[in-house]
């Protein structure tokens, strides 16, 4: 693809976007081609870049709109229920048998995270189109 094609399905799905968010019902059947060209594009345009570091995100522009590429959601685990189990001890463990992150965090330092808890970059990007601002006269 060219890098005026990119450009073109920029501005396409910004346009789409921008009518998209003045339609007055949400899902529709005259909306629903409209919101599946957009999603076409926007599942699109993060393949461009295959090599964009998780942490990083990107504006691509196009003549009138800008695609923003978020950077990568977390997903986070826990790497060793086992060891988790050791370190808060069974007692105290058996309470949150199934342990839910948040309530991890809050009970081991800070410091500690990473060694119980995996977090990666690994989720989808969102990938939004902003209108770019009119040069003046």
């Amino acid at each position: 693809m060219t890098p005026a094609d990119r450009t073109k399905l920029i501005d396409e799905a910004g346009r789409l976007a921008e009518e998209l968010d003045r339609a007055d019902t949400a899902h529709d059947a005259a909306t629903a081609g409209k919101r599946s060209r957009l999603d076409e594009i926007r599942a699109m345009v993060p393949s461009w870049y295959p090599k964009l570091k998780p942490s990083v995100a990107l504006s691509v522009p196009g003549n009138k709109y800008v695609a923003v590429i978020s950077e990568r959601g977390n997903r986070s685990s826990i790497i060793s229920v086992a060891k988790v189990i050791a370190r808060l001890g069974k007692a105290e463990a058996e309470k949150w048998i199934s342990i839910p992150l948040g309530e991890l965090r809050k009970l081991l330092p800070k410091h500690e995270h990473s060694e119980y808890i995996l977090t990666e970059r690994i989720g989808e990007r969102s990938v939004e189109f902003v209108a770019k601002a009119k040069k003046a006269a």
